[in-house]
């Protein structure tokens, strides 16, 4: 596959913005992005450091203070990491005793999907109304206790809390349900970024609606509504170790870059 011409400082840039996205605070701090979401604690995704290219002994421990400072009395110490981040910085988290969790993909597409086989009978419509999201979080509750696509099985808090921070998402995220027959069987998300860049992101199909082009056709409308929006790079994420990253890329997403997380329990 060729190499996707996009500049990967902007689309770091992108793909960490949308991570942040929903977070109550962002802070750009000295040495990364600081997200925090004090009434979700648990929720890593919504309580990171980000963004970090301090390479020098000094510019290291700068960063390391300042994540200390910003998550001071909460449960986990958290930093997620790309292909820019010194090799020195990633090192130190080693060295910490943060734990790296499994990598992703960070892969883009810069023109047309490729054409998808034929989709399945599949009626795709906006999240909006209160009975939308009922919809959305009763299947977002299956997804959690799967654990696919997040490494293991979620607890009810931390699945509470990630529904909470997805409606915050709203605005820029658009979220899109997928019903078979009148029932809901899958949901993604469109993420409209600055600088032309859009996310696809929180791809998601019950198991028995699986291998019929169900995730093909959200993803697909999900590319849709972004390019409308004026996205000429979309990019998603895809867990290294799991089978969608075959899809994406039968589909034209381009791998370009790792992105890792790194955890730390403390207290």
């Amino acid at each position: 596959m060729a190499a996707s011409p996009v500049s990967l400082q902007a689309l770091a840039e992108a793909h960490d913005w949308c991570e942040a996205l929903g977070s109550q605070v962002v802070v750009r701090a000295r040495h990364g992005r600081l997200v925090t979401d004090p009434e979700h604690p648990q929720v890593w995704s919504a309580n990171h450091m980000s963004g970090v290219r301090a390479a020098s002994p000094e510019e290291i421990e700068a960063a390391l203070a300042e994540l200390e400072a910003a998550f001071r009395g909460a449960p986990y110490r958290v930093v997620d990491t790309d292909s820019l981040t010194p090799p020195a910085f990633v090192a130190r988290l080693a060295l910490e005793d943060f734990a790296e969790q499994p990598a992703a993909l960070l892969m883009t597409l810069e023109g047309p999907l490729a054409a998808p086989r034929p989709r399945p009978p599949l009626d795709i419509r906006p999240v909006v109304s209160e009975a939308d999201w009922a919809e959305f979080r009763g299947l977002h509750r299956l997804d959690g206790e799967e654990g696919a696509r997040t490494s293991g099985l979620l607890s009810e808090d931390v699945a509470e809390g990630l529904f909470h921070g997805l409606r915050r998402k709203s605005g820029p995220a658009r979220f899109f349900l997928g019903r078979r027959d009148g029932r809901p069987c899958a949901y993604a998300a469109a993420i409209s970024a600055p600088g032309g860049f859009g996310m696809v992101d929180d791809v998601f199909t019950l198991p028995e609606d699986r291998r019929q082009g169900v995730a093909t056709a959200m993803v697909a409308h999900c590319v849709e509504q972004l390019r409308t929006q004026g996205a000429a790079t979309v990019f998603l994420t895809a867990l290294a170790s799991e089978r969608p990253k075959r899809l994406y890329a039968r589909l034209g997403f381009v791998p370009v870059m790792l992105v890792r997380r790194w955890v730390k329990a403390v207290g």
